[in-house]
């Protein structure tokens, strides 16, 4: 069995990536290009790819009459050109693109999609596609540096991106405007249903890697912009704020989410608190030989006001906040209740302790005080575990 072409390119030029059991298995690519309006410098880019793979598609956004020699060249070596007559945006190329290989192509594991317009060498187009191969569970991001010889509005454009993109996902990456990627398998069937029919589609697909459990992995690309970048067909007013718009949306539906957990939350905590009380009345103080500091009726009635909550919590947060349906959530979450049960019931008994110690109030009274302030500290770290463990399980698709 011979290996595949990036790992025939990684033996020569990338010896760390993909030289781990090459003969196991066979990890097909195919490479993509979306191409409106390209001008001859595409042919010798595709042919020199071409010595690398034969597995290419073009996808001609509807450039127009005036270029169908371009892709009639290309059909003539051997490229797949798939066209249609009015130009609809990067993002539809793309998800055509995707169509096409998902309908044409059996066994495919990775997709690495690339510009037409000169910005990416084949070097780097193979580079990442060693790093799919290496890595096929990540989205691999090809990272300009964005520091040297690049146009002013896409330094700006680009720092603007890059710090928002952070700040709604986490995920801190050089360059999210680039469209040199490597596509996992697992995200072929999201990508066909992914919105946005121009430039917003790559922003979008970036957005949603968090929720689809596939981290992005950058690797340092070169930075080229030919001619002050003069070719791009992207409209800074226009797709710009199609991003953004994208963006804010995004933002706007994490906030919807954390919201929501602010609501079961208090609709939780209005329970447990009721429950508490109702029963400090009917279960007397009382103490251990062991712990003679500690009311043990305080102890009892937060340990049973928390079960209670603990379990609309759970139902509210699993059905509606994080709409999340592992079998393994609930295990985890009542370890997380078992733990923060235990904690906050003896802070709280212990500080009222202190607090009554000097007579002039009772542990009791002194525990309605403590009790708010213990439970909002556990209420933000709650949130956190819940979040990054407990309901952090892959999601199916709506």
């Amino acid at each position: 069995m011979q290996p595949s072409a990036c790992r025939l390119y990684a033996l020569n030029y990338y010896p760390k990536m993909c030289l781990n059991n090459y003969e196991s298995e066979i990890f097909m690519i195919v490479y993509l290009i979306p191409a409106y309006k390209p001008d001859d410098s595409m042919l010798p880019f595709i042919k020199e790819l071409m010595q690398h793979t034969a597995d290419i598609v073009v996808v001609n956004d509807g450039s127009g009459p005036a270029f169908d020699h371009i892709f009639a060249s290309l059909e003539n070596d051997g490229v797949k050109v798939v066209s249609y007559p009015e130009n609809h945006g990067k993002g539809y190329a793309l998800r055509t693109g995707f169509k096409y290989i998902f309908d044409s192509y059996t066994d495919v594991s990775g997709i690495v999609t690339a510009d037409c317009d000169g910005q990416h060498t084949v070097k780097d187009i193979m580079r990442i596609s060693a790093a799919l191969e290496e890595h096929p569970d990540r989205l691999i991001v090809g990272g300009r540096a964005l520091k040297e010889n690049v146009p002013l509005r896409s330094r700006i454009g680009n720092s603007a991106m890059r710090n928002i993109y952070r700040l709604a996902t986490g995920y801190k990456l050089r360059d999210t405007q680039t469209g040199l990627r490597g596509i996992p398998s697992r995200l072929f069937d999201k990508l066909l249903s992914l919105k946005g029919d121009r430039y917003e589609y790559e922003m979008n697909m970036l957005l949603f890697l968090r929720k689809w459990q596939t981290p992005p992995l950058e690797i340092r690309i070169e930075t080229i912009y030919i001619n002050n970048n003069e070719g791009s067909h992207f409209n800074p007013l226009k797709d710009s704020w199609r991003i953004m718009k994208h963006i804010f949306g995004f933002l706007f539906r994490q906030a919807a989410s954390f919201f929501k957990f602010i609501a079961s939350s208090l609709i939780s905590y209005l329970f447990e608190y009721g429950l508490v009380q109702l029963l400090m009345l009917f279960i007397p103080s009382f103490t251990l030989p062991f712990a003679a500091s500690l009311d043990m009726g305080i102890v009892l009635s937060n340990s049973v006001g928390r079960i209670g909550s603990s379990v609309l919590n759970y139902i509210l947060n699993r059905k509606l906040v994080f709409r999340n349906k592992g079998r393994h959530s609930v295990i985890k979450y009542y370890g997380l209740v078992a733990a923060v049960m235990v904690l906050s019931s003896l802070i709280i008994s212990g500080i009222s302790g202190l607090i009554s110690s000097g007579g002039a109030i009772s542990s009791k009274d002194a525990s309605r005080f403590v009790k708010p302030v213990v439970d909002a500290i556990f209420f933000v770290i709650n949130y956190f575990v819940q979040k990054k463990f407990v309901f952090n399980e892959p999601k199916k698709e709506e």
